[in-house]
């Protein structure tokens, strides 16, 4: 195994965390080198960076094979599908983790089927956050979700019709984008 693209591990940078389900695609020795790599370039940093490993399954009891799928952290919110972290204590471990430094926006497993967790932050030249995400999963964020995506984003919430391409690529929309990068 190794780390499959930037889908494998989902990155605080800010807080110095590292999150990754247990999969085929990914490895935690390297999650762990990465980890190390990380605190060595963040010289004069004084925690080192953490990992958080977990098995998690989707709603028909299928592991799930990439982080980004089921999670995503910005700058001030973490979304994530807890339901999918198949035991207890390391999701608590995970949730608390997350609430150290971010709002904790739950969905449901038919959420992040509908690309949920598949949103990502790009910022402008001036500091200008936005959020980006297809149409599909803009429609299934609940009223009440979206009130708490429009506190953190304001009107900066962009959404782009991924239709074919979830349905037949199975990619969201950040997964395009790092395709790009």
């Amino acid at each position: 195994p190794g780390l499959e693209g930037t889908a494998s591990v989902v990155f605080d940078r800010m807080n110095g965390k590292l999150y990754m389900t247990r999969s085929p695609l990914s490895s935690e020795k390297l999650c762990r080198y990465l980890a190390l790599h990380l605190d060595r370039l963040a010289l004069g940093a004084e925690n080192p960076t953490r990992c958080f490993f977990f098995d998690a399954v989707n709603k028909h009891g299928h592991p799930i094979h990439t982080t980004n799928f089921m999670m995503m952290i910005g700058t001030t919110l973490a979304l994530v599908c807890s339901d999918a972290i198949s035991n207890s204590r390391d999701r608590e471990e995970v949730l608390a983790a997350l609430r150290e430094n971010h709002e904790v926006m739950e969905i449901n497993q038919d959420q992040m089927d509908a690309y949920c967790a598949h949103v990502f932050e790009v910022a402008t030249p001036h500091d200008d956050v936005y959020l980006v995400m297809s149409s599909r999963a803009k429609r299934n964020f609940s009223t009440e979700q979206m009130a708490c995506l429009k506190r953190h984003y304001g009107n900066n919430i962009i959404d782009v019709k991924l239709d074919t391409i979830e349905e037949y690529g199975l990619l969201g929309a950040s997964s395009l984008v790092c395709l790009l990068f």
